[in-house]
């Protein structure tokens, strides 16, 4: 299913799709759609490991550039993102500025600013 978003100001947006990062059925319909590979794929999706691992192998061979992939820090997204940046070309970026990650961060970041959730980690072929 492609979805088109009307902005604000009533002019066409976005078009996107809507469903399971994982399901190859949304792979296909992007494929299909594009008429190519897609050259970047974010992913912010189901937070477990096993689903994380899904996307990566579902959209990392069908990624022309890059692949991001968003709350690298939680806890089960993490080992999973420390084992597949060590094997590509990576960067990661996590704010670290108290006042944002007091405002959003549940139940709060240590002193230092390090928070346990966010980042984005991205992977370039």
């Amino acid at each position: 299913m492609v979805t088109v978003d009307v902005l604000p100001n009533g002019l066409p947006g976005i078009r996107h799709f809507q469903g399971n990062s994982h399901d190859p059925e949304i792979l296909k319909q992007v494929l299909e759609f594009l008429g190519d590979q897609p050259d970047v794929v974010f992913v912010d999706a189901d937070h477990s490991d096993e689903a994380v691992r899904a996307d990566f192998n579902l959209w990392w061979p069908n990624t022309g550039l890059t692949l991001g992939f968003h709350d690298i820090l939680m806890a089960s997204v993490a080992p999973f993102w420390n084992e597949i940046s060590l094997q590509y070309p990576s960067v990661q970026i996590i704010g670290k500025d108290i006042a944002s990650a007091n405002e959003w961060q549940y139940p709060g970041p240590h002193l230092s600013g390090q928070v346990g959730c966010g980042g984005i980690g991205v992977l370039f072929k």
